[in-house]
């Protein structure tokens, strides 16, 4: 759905593969929606390296969890929105581009 929106995508099943994927450097990646609870790597460890690969990498924060419990276990400046699910896929695609058009 993300593609169709107008979204480049790349997927990792899990907390290593995204780290991989990141390690990888297969594109210069603007934005990253992570689940906080994922297996393999924690999300925290996945918001660390793409700090350190993609400094000005935007991250976008999703969970079950309310925003409160989520700010507890996951933090970095690359943060920039959260979305609580489930949501529907326009609330999605519209929490992604504002989260790209901020500077």
């Amino acid at each position: 759905m993300l593609r169709r929106a107008g979204f480049e995508v790349f997927e990792a099943a899990n907390g290593s593969s995204a780290i991989d994927l990141l390690r990888a450097k297969i594109s210069n990646i603007d934005l990253i929606l992570l689940d906080i609870t994922i297996p393999g790597a924690s999300s925290q460890e996945v918001v660390a390296q793409a700090a350190k690969l993609y400094p000005s990498t935007k991250v976008v924060l999703t969970s079950a969890y309310g925003r409160d419990i989520v700010a507890r276990v996951v933090d970095g400046p690359q943060i920039v929105s959260f979305i609580r699910k489930p949501f529907r896929i326009g609330d999605l695609v519209q929490t992604l581009q504002s989260a790209l058009s901020d500077s």
